[in-house]
């Protein structure tokens, strides 16, 4: 799985094993977990049981796209 920032179109994009990608803005209802490489200081997704972990902000307003 691999993570990207892209700040000048304020997204975030998540590529799956599969190849899926996912995009997130940088300023949703709905933000992917985020934390540092410890040895490369890069940024990546937190995983639980597999998955990406998420917060919520505010579930009743969907993410503009």
């Amino acid at each position: 799985m691999r993570t990207e920032h892209d700040p000048a179109g304020r997204v975030f994009r998540r590529t799956g094993p599969d190849g899926t990608v996912e995009v997130f803005g940088d300023r949703p209802a709905r933000f992917l977990q985020v934390e540092r490489d410890p040895e490369t200081g890069a940024i990546r997704p937190v995983m639980k049981g597999g998955r990406p972990e998420y917060i919520w902000l505010c579930r009743e307003e969907p993410e503009a796209r």
